[in-house]
């Protein structure tokens, strides 16, 4: 691996390029590797908040999916006519996209690490209503994320490799009280709180106060339902629960997909995190 001119060792740095029920996107880079882990914003989107970052999609390095719902793979098809990428994802992930050049991709087999250039990745089964979802843990010699867009409820080996993160992305879906009166039918009600789901405000907030460490630096709330949840409101119950236990973390719900590029870099202090409007 090479250092930069100055010798000092490249930063990891994570950047959201979109989150939300509707679509999601993060760029994991680390020296000159660059992994989009999903794809589920426009692909209008997608190229302006890369391009943010200076990259293109031949820039990238890999595309890592995390399960096969259209709001993490929405531009997939688009971004690989325009650029010959490796597609990863486990067995029941391609089986359940469709028109998907099975010659493109690779299968990965959860919670066995594998290498993207100098980044260890290990794909974490999470609970969700897809073929084979996971969440992935993202390890470089400069620092750690763990990523968990979408479960219903978390396991021990969520809470073992959220523990191991420096940076922490994790699910909070949704107020229990604003989905409880909102105008979602029953069915879909009891969807969303199952096992399969996703996790409530609540469930995120007992979830970080279970592997919160010193070893935490930053957590970003991702995912938030659009019509169940408001980013205040995701932010005060992790934060106030924390509170209660003597835990200060930096923690922010990330912004949908709207062209707001936020960005985590390891080289950083706790709380610096950049956030960029691009239109």
């Amino acid at each position: 691996m090479s250092r930069s001119s100055t010798g000092e060792m490249p930063e990891l740095v994570v950047s959201s390029l979109g989150s939300g029920s509707n679509g999601n996107a993060f760029l994991i880079e680390f020296d000159t590797t660059r992994i989009l882990l999903d794809c589920g914003v426009p692909i209008r989107t997608l190229l302006a908040c890369l391009a943010h970052r200076f990259i293109t999609p031949a820039d990238l390095s890999a595309i890592l999916i995390s399960h096969e719902h259209i709001d993490h793979m929405r531009s997939l098809t688009q971004l690989l006519k325009r650029s010959d990428l490796p597609v990863l994802a486990t067995y029941g992930t391609i089986a359940g996209i469709e028109h998907l050049d099975r010659a493109e991709t690779s299968v990965v087999k959860p919670l066995e690490a594998f290498e993207i250039g100098p980044i260890e990745i290990t794909p974490v089964p999470v609970s969700h209503d897809a073929r084979e979802p996971v969440g992935f843990f993202a390890r470089s010699m400069a620092g750690s994320v763990a990523l968990f867009t979408d479960l219903g409820e978390y396991s021990d080996d969520n809470l073992e490799f959220a523990a191991r993160a420096d940076h922490l992305v994790i699910e909070s879906n949704y107020d229990e009280s604003m989905l409880r009166a909102g105008r979602y039918p029953a069915h879909l009600k009891r969807r969303i709180r199952s096992a399969d789901g996703h996790l409530s405000n609540d469930d995120c907030a007992t979830f970080l106060c279970e592997i919160v460490s010193q070893k935490t630096r930053d957590i970003w709330l991702c995912h938030l339902s659009e019509n169940n949840n408001r980013p205040e409101n995701a932010e005060r119950t992790s934060v106030e629960a924390l509170q209660k236990r003597g835990v200060h973390r930096s923690i922010s719900a990330l912004p949908r997909y709207d062209g707001t590029v936020k960005t985590w870099r390891s080289s950083q202090q706790s709380h610096q995190t950049e956030q960029t409007r691009l239109f």
